[in-house]
C-alpha cells in the first residue's frame, strides 16, 4: 500500500510537470522571459525535457495499474471485459469532455481559434488522431495511445495470451523491434511516421510486466522484467537517433528524447521501490493528475484572458509559474470534488451492474513462467 501512495504522488507531480513544461515553453515563445526563467528553462527543457519525461512516466503508471485492474476484474465480475470497458469510460470520457469544452471555449495557443462543429464532434470521440483530424488541445495525442493500449489489453485478455512473464517479455521485444523498424523508415524516407505510438505502448506494457513481477523482485519471474528494462535502454538509443535526428518543426533532437525517456523509466522504476509513507503528503495529487493534465491549457488561457498572463504581471518568471501551478492544482481539487467524484460514484454503480459483480472476494492472476 505504501508504494501505491508513492506512485500516486508520482502521477500528480508528473501531471504538474507536463503543465509546467507547456507553460514555460509558451513564455519563451511569447518573449516573457527573465534571467531566472531562462536558467530554469535551460535546466528543465534544453537537454532533459521534464515534459517528455513526465509523459513517459504517466504511460508507465497507466500500464502498471490498468493491466492489473483488468486481471482483477476476472475475479470480481462475471463479465470482466464489460466491467473494464465501463471503468475506463467513466474514468476517461467525462473529464475529457469537460476539457474539450474548455479547449473549444478558451484556446490557449491561439485565442482567436475557432473549431468547426465537425472537428469538435470527432474530438468528442477521442478518435480524432486515427482519422487525421486536428486535436482541439495538442496533448490529446496521448489519449489515442491510451485507447490503443486498452484495446490491446482487452485482446490479450480475451485470447488468454497474457498471464505469462515470458510471453510478455517476448511481446515487448516485438514492440521494441517494430519501433526500431519504424524509426529506421522515418529516417530513411524522411516521413514523420508515428514512432511515439509503439514506443509509448511498449512503456505501458513494461510498466505492466514490472507490476506483475512484484517490481522485478519475484523469485521466478523478476528476471524477465529486468531483462525487459535492459532491452528498453538498449533499443532506446538507436530509436531516438533514427527517429529524432531531423527537426520536423517541433524542435526534435535525438539526445533530448534519449535523456528524457531514459530518465523517465528510471524515475518510474525508482518510485516503485520507495516507501510511499515518505510521500504521503503528495499522494492526493494523484487523484487530480488527470484533471491537471487535461485542463491546464484552458486554465492558463482563462488566466491570460482575465489579464493575468506572464506579460501582464511584473513578477519574476519562476514565481509566476509557481502561482499558476498552485492555481491549477486548486482547480483540479475543485473539479474532483464537485464533478469527478460524483461521476465516479455513479460509474462504479454502472460497472457493478453491467459487469455483474460477484459476491466473493478478488482473485488475483497467477503469473507462469511459460
Amino acid at each position: 500500500m505504501s508504494r501505491l501512495l508513492g506512485l500516486d504522488a508520482l502521477r500528480g507531480v508528473a501531471a504538474l510537470c507536463v503543465a509546467y513544461s507547456h507553460l514555460i515553453a509558451k513564455m519563451k515563445r511569447d518573449g516573457h522571459f527573465d534571467e531566472m526563467t531562462g536558467l530554469l528553462f535551460l535546466l528543465s527543457k534544453a537537454v532533459l525535457d521534464v515534459g517528455k519525461t513526465s509523459v513517459l512516466v504517466l504511460f508507465a503508471l497507466s500500464g502498471y495499474f490498468v493491466v492489473a485492474a483488468l486481471y482483477k476484474s476476472r475475479g470480481r465480475y462475471e463479465r470482466p471485459i464489460a466491467a473494464f470497458v465501463y471503468q475506463r469510460f467513466f474514468r476517461l470520457f467525462p473529464l475529457y469532455w469537460l476539457s474539450l469544452f474548455l479547449g473549444v471555449m478558451f484556446p490557449w495557443d491561439d485565442p482567436a481559434k475557432v473549431f468547426s462543429p465537425a472537428v469538435i464532434a470527432i474530438n468528442a470521440t477521442m478518435l480524432q488522431g486515427f482519422v487525421l483530424v486536428e486535436n482541439v488541445i495538442g496533448l490529446y495525442w496521448t489519449l489515442q495511445i491510451e485507447l490503443t493500449f486498452y484495446v490491446l489489453c482487452i485482446l490479450l485478455f480475451a485470447l488468454r495470451l497474457g498471464g505469462s512473464a515470458k510471453r510478455d517479455l517476448l511481446f515487448l521485444l516485438v514492440q521494441y523491434l517494430f519501433t526500431l523498424s519504424l524509426a529506421f523508415l522515418r529516417y530513411k524516407l524522411e516521413i514523420k511516421l508515428p514512432v511515439a505510438l509503439p514506443l509509448m505502448l511498449s512503456v505501458c506494457f513494461l510498466g505492466a510486466l514490472w507490476k506483475a513481477t512484484d517490481n522485478g523482485r519475484a523469485t521466478d519471474t523478476g528476471h524477465y522484467a529486468r531483462i525487459a528494462v535492459g532491452l528498453f535502454y538498449l533499443f532506446l538509443l538507436p530509436i531516438c537517433v533514427l527517429a529524432y535526428s531531423r527537426d520536423t518543426g517541433f524542435g526534435e533532437s535525438w539526445y533530448r528524447y534519449f535523456v528524457s525517456y531514459g530518465v523517465g523509466v528510471a524515475l518510474f522504476l525508482g518510485a516503485t521501490r520507495i516507501s510511499g509513507n515518505r510521500l504521503r503528503w503528495l499522494a492526493p495529487l494523484g487523484g487530480v493528475g488527470y484533471i491537471i493534465f487535461l485542463s491546464h491549457p484552458s486554465v492558463f488561457a482563462i488566466v491570460e484572458l482575465l489579464g493575468f498572463g506572464a506579460g501582464d504581471l511584473a513578477v519574476p518568471g519562476p514565481l509566476y509559474i509557481a502561482a499558476m501551478l498552485i492555481l491549477l492544482t486548486l482547480f483540479g481539487f475543485f473539479v474532483k470534488r464537485t464533478l469527478a467524484d460524483p461521476i465516479q460514484r455513479y460509474g462504479d454503480a454502472v460497472v457493478s451492474r453491467r459487469g455483474r459483480r460477484r459476491g466473493e472476494g478478488i482473485v488475483l492472476p497467477v503469473r507462469q513462467d511459460a
